[in-house]
């Protein structure tokens, strides 16, 4: 958003890593001028709980690497 409060571009992100739905929790400018979102990863058809997903993308809104930290015994670990 600008500082009108006007959508400049989303982000959808999709993964093949299982999981039915994501989370952002936090939106951090780092020193490359990028954006790292922290948030949360789940799975309903199962009662593994959240996973942590962080993803980096640029002011476009371009991604530029995501991780998905996977709990023990999850399906989503390898």
């Amino acid at each position: 958003m600008n500082a009108a409060g006007t959508v400049v571009w989303s982000y959808q992100f999709i993964s093949d890593q299982g999981a039915n739905y994501y989370f952002g929790r936090s939106i951090q400018e780092v020193s490359d001028g990028n954006l790292v979102i922290a948030g949360a990863a789940s799975i309903v058809s199962n009662s593994f709980g959240a996973h942590i997903v962080m993803i980096k993308i640029n002011k476009q809104g371009q991604l530029i690497w995501s991780k998905i930290h996977k709990g023990p015994g999850s399906p989503l670990s390898p």
